[in-house]
């Protein structure tokens, strides 16, 4: 689930929920059993089968959490959030084609109010997908529908933004939502959109700020080292990278490696212009299920012959 599905869905449920008494299973095994078991006994809701399908999509029983939704849109064809759910859903079942139509039928359906959860929605799949410009034209839309500021859409918007090489619109748009949000997780962003749009300066004060204050300092030592390439001081970069892959190594778990910091390492040794190493980082990150939208840095600086320079 993305991060901007998983914060709606957070707040939507603890919105919508109608039992409390279900909130404390933990299981969604168990939460699925007392939906059905109310669904038999008062009859099929729309937002009991919208709760249950998100519980298979808990369980990853997709087809099952389909059924649900489209039942749902049937009893109650201006669901927005279900129709939202439904285009992830059948995008997760690989189905692309099919979860645009929902997601745009359910968009002309509601007209020039379409809600800024359904543009969301499609601006998560067709950046997926690929289509960057069509995924920022939809954030974009979901932003002017009055979607309130949330760092996930802004994290999804510079991400689209950096893949189309606009870098300082990035930048520019992180600074705005940490401004806005006060949220630090999108401190990081904006300072990486700081390194791609080359303003070395001004990102070298904020890491080093980090780097006083981290104990996990990997992730800020590779962007020291970004910051330093691009100042030319290629001998303190080299450091800032082999200790970064030092501090990893140490870190990660060879049963169950986290996939963020093969990423980061990934990084590293690309950015030391060792590939071969890098390209099979990427390679253990696929097949540890990562999804391409923590992988496209790590394979734009594998297609790059300019590692300390921007991201494209």
């Amino acid at each position: 689930m993305t991060p901007v599905a998983l914060s709606l869905r957070c707040a939507l449920v603890l919105a919508c929920f109608s039992a409390p008494s279900l909130l404390a299973h933990d299981s969604p095994e168990h939460v699925v059993e007392l939906l059905s078991a109310r669904i038999r006994e008062r009859g099929k809701t729309a937002e009991l089968l919208w709760q249950r399908a998100t519980e298979q999509r808990a369980l990853n029983h997709l087809a099952a959490a389909a059924a649900d939704l489209r039942e749902a849109i049937s009893l109650q064809p201006a669901f927005i959030v279900a129709q939202a759910d439904l285009g992830r859903v059948e995008f997760q079942l690989g189905d692309t084609p099919r979860a645009l139509q929902t997601l745009t039928r359910a968009i002309s359906d509601a007209g020039a109010a379409a809600p800024g959860l359904l543009h969301l929605a499609r601006a998560e799949i067709r950046n997926a997908a690929g289509d960057f410009k069509g995924a920022l034209a939809d954030v974009e839309k979901a932003v002017e529908a009055g979607l309130p500021p949330d760092p996930d859409w802004y994290l999804l918007r510079s991400q689209i933004q950096l893949r189309l090489g606009r870098s300082l619109e990035a930048a520019a748009g992180l600074k705005e939502g940490l401004d806005r949000t006060g949220c630090a997780v999108l401190e990081a962003d904006w300072i990486d959109a700081l390194l791609d749009s080359r303003q070395a300066e001004p990102a070298l004060t904020r890491i080093e700020a980090q780097l006083a204050e981290t104990r996990c300092r990997s992730s800020w030592l590779i962007r020291r080292a970004r910051a330093r390439l691009l100042l030319g001081k290629a001998t303190q970069a080299r450091g800032d990278l082999h200790a970064a892959i030092s501090e990893i190594n140490g870190r990660l778990s060879p049963a169950h490696p986290d996939v963020s910091l093969l990423v980061d390492r990934g990084v590293a040794h690309a950015l030391l212009g060792d590939l071969p190493t890098a390209q099979r980082e990427l390679d253990a990150v696929r097949k540890a299920g990562g999804e391409r939208q923590s992988t496209w840095r790590l394979e734009a600086l594998l297609g790059s012959s300019k590692p300390g320079g921007p991201v494209p």
